[in-house]
């Protein structure tokens, strides 16, 4: 099957793969990646009319297509840039769907891929892994702003060509196999990206106040844990996300707030929050998970927020519902048969 892109990849560099010189002014200069190298044409074995999708610096479009059990094995590239005999040192790469973290989990992305450097003294490999956008330290050296950074370990000097292959990826919830990359910027040096940030479930939040008593639970509904009550009408908190109740046909909504010093989140109805639902995010399911150990239980994304009296025990399985922080919130049913949702660290937690 792949055999055939090589056979028309002469008809097809200008019509439908590959773009002229002249369209490189697609390639956006503002992402504040020193000495920012621009292809002159580039093709792509898979869906290549939606490859400038990557090189455009805009996160909420991305090159997609359809990947197939034997892409590791083959020895035919994703993708083919080619350059024009400058000096190399740095790939930056928004690797999955960046439109919304529900995009980027029910969509695939690639977890390790091979930058094949061909200069006019020859080529050399390099193999990449990439990391999770929420399981990393986005202000650590490898990331800014949602790149990831794949630094050569030397400069390559006369670059004719760079090609990617993608040797493992981590199926999406829904679009398993719709494997996305949103951004690949190519750099004369390591420069550090200024756009985009990380995208959030919760994002910034909506700073309102009660309108009574703040009654909690750990989840959206009066079959979750009751996690206690708190203030008076009129009391600040932060709204976060909203999920809907169909047993009882209301909204829940996932509020922050502080007590006795510290941190916490729980769900509460929309009745006792002042607040435009529609203004609030829903919540999406992100996929399953296992703990691997005894795990402390926070009330929140952190050690900021009040911990649980009790660890969720290993081997416990649920589900996942926002990542945030390098934490995860975790939905499991109790001892007692109870739904109980509590944030506990994704080095603790296996998801799939």
């Amino acid at each position: 099957m792949k055999k055939r892109f090589v056979c028309m990849l002469a008809a097809l560099l200008i019509l439908t793969f590959c773009l002229p010189a002249s369209a490189a002014s697609l390639v956006g200069s503002s992402a504040g990646i020193g000495q920012r190298i621009s292809p002159t044409t580039w093709v792509a074995q898979y869906n290549g009319s939606t490859l400038p999708s990557a090189l455009d610096d805009n996160s909420s479009t991305c090159w997609s297509f359809s990947i197939w059990s034997g892409i590791a094995s083959d020895s035919t590239p994703e993708a083919t840039f080619y350059f024009s005999g400058e000096t190399l040192t740095t790939v930056w790469m928004r690797a999955g769907n960046y439109r919304s973290i529900n995009d980027y989990f029910n969509n695939a992305f690639p977890t390790q891929v091979r930058l094949r450097i061909h200069m006019g003294s020859g080529s050399v490999d390099y193999n990449y892994q990439l990391d999770d956008l929420y399981d990393t330290i986005t202000s650590s050296e490898n990331w800014k702003n949602g790149y990831q950074s794949l630094q050569l370990p030397v400069p390559a000097a006369d670059v004719r060509r760079v090609e990617l292959f993608i040797l493992t990826w981590r199926g999406g919830s829904t679009g398993n196999s719709e494997l996305c990359i949103s951004d690949i910027a190519f750099s004369g040096q390591a420069g550090v990206p200024t756009t985009t940030q990380p995208i959030s479930q919760t994002g910034g939040g909506i700073n309102t106040t009660l309108i009574m008593r703040l009654a909690t639970r750990s989840g959206p509904s009066t079959k979750y844990t009751g996690l206690g009550s708190y203030f008076k009408e009129g009391a600040p908190v932060k709204v976060l996300t909203k999920a809907f109740d169909y047993s009882n046909g209301i909204w829940w909504v996932q509020v922050e707030f502080t007590y006795q010093g510290t941190l916490r989140r729980a769900y509460t109805g929309l009745k006792r929050v002042n607040v435009d639902i529609d203004r609030v995010p829903e919540e999406k399911q992100l996929g399953s998970a296992t703990v691997k150990r005894a795990a402390t239980a926070y009330y929140g994304p952190g050690t900021a927020y009040t911990r649980y009296k009790n660890a969720v025990p290993a081997y416990t399985t649920g589900t996942v519902w926002n990542r945030e922080n390098g934490y995860v919130q975790f939905e499991y049913i109790n001892d007692s048969g109870t739904k109980v949702r509590v944030w506990l660290s994704s080095n603790d937690v296996n998801m799939y």
